[in-house]
């Protein structure tokens, strides 16, 4: 599978919100692009980012997203390695 990622380092919550929609993506993916949310700082609509990740899994899915991201800014390992 080959997934191409629309690079916006000005925009990281598109970023995220196209990997979301995109059906090829895993959630190891999508949690790397919501930490990449997260470093990103202010700005980011949380909101709207959950939404889609609600719209896509369930409730258990957006919280694996969520444990995954953080773990990668915490430890600086790509949640999809």
């Amino acid at each position: 599978m080959v997934i191409t990622r629309i690079y916006d380092p000005a925009n990281e919550q598109a970023n995220c919100l196209n990997a979301i929609a995109d059906k090829d993506a895993t959630r190891e993916f999508i949690a790397s692009c919501y930490a990449d949310c997260m470093r990103a700082g202010p700005g980011i609509e949380w909101a709207k980012i959950n939404a889609a990740i609600l719209g896509r899994y369930k409730k258990s899915g957006l919280i694996f997203i969520k444990v995954k991201a953080y773990q990668e800014t915490q430890t600086g390992k790509a949640a999809n390695a």
